[in-house]
C-alpha cells in the first residue's frame, strides 16, 4: 500500500486543517490488477482502515469481523 497526503479546500481558498491520506491498495496475485485509491482521515485508526477497505474492495459483511486487539 502506498501513501501520500493531499490538501483540499473548503470552497472558500481556504485548506483544511485536517490531515487527509492518499493510499493506493493493491489486491496482489491476482489478475487482472485489483487497486483502490482511498481517501482516508490522517487520525484514523488501524480497525477502521481495516473497515474501509473491506468496504472498497466490496466486502460489507465484514463490518461483523472487525479485528479486536488482544492481550498476549
Amino acid at each position: 500500500m502506498q501513501c501520500s497526503k493531499v490538501s483540499f479546500e473548503d470552497g472558500t481558498g481556504a485548506s483544511s486543517a485536517q490531515e487527509v491520506l492518499q493510499l493506493r491498495a493493491v489486491l496482489r496475485s491476482i489478475s487482472p490488477l485489483i487497486w483502490r485509491r482511498i481517501l482516508v482521515r490522517g487520525d484514523s485508526s488501524v480497525a477502521r482502515l481495516y473497515q474501509i477497505l473491506q468496504v472498497a474492495f466490496g466486502r460489507r459483511a465484514a463490518w461483523s469481523s472487525t479485528p479486536t486487539r488482544t492481550k498476549p
